[in-house]
């Protein structure tokens, strides 16, 4: 009798270590697809920055602006924010070129806030 509750405990606990495996590869999995999505987005957003001219931007016909929030139709992420940055560019200055930086945020399926960037140069 004792050999059979003590088979049975050593049974219980490869059962329940492997189905915490298995719980734990399922939410990798999780984040592992919610970061290729993170790209796609950074990448939409990055190709927008680029088919903007510097001088649109500068003059505020683009339909972005530096230290705002990118606009997006239909958010794919849960919190998702896009927003737009250049680190080196002064007010009032003229740039031939400008580092655009784009940070995204956004909320993962286990509810933990995440954090993206991307840069990109535009003419």
């Amino acid at each position: 009798m004792l050999e059979v509750v003590i088979c049975s405990a050593i049974l219980l606990t490869a059962v329940l270590a492997g189905s915490s495996a298995q719980l734990d590869a399922s939410r990798a999995m999780a984040e592992a697809q919610q970061t290729n999505i993170a790209v796609g987005v950074l990448q939409s957003a990055m190709d927008r920055v680029q088919e903007t001219s510097l001088a649109d931007l500068l003059s505020g016909a683009a339909p972005f602006a530096i230290d705002g929030e990118m606009a997006f139709a239909d958010p794919i992420l849960r919190d998702q924010r896009v927003v737009v940055e250049a680190p080196d560019f002064v007010v009032g200055s003229a740039p031939r070129s400008l580092e655009i930086r784009l940070r995204l945020e956004f909320t993962s399926s286990t509810g933990r806030p995440r954090q993206m960037q991307l840069s990109g140069l535009i003419r």
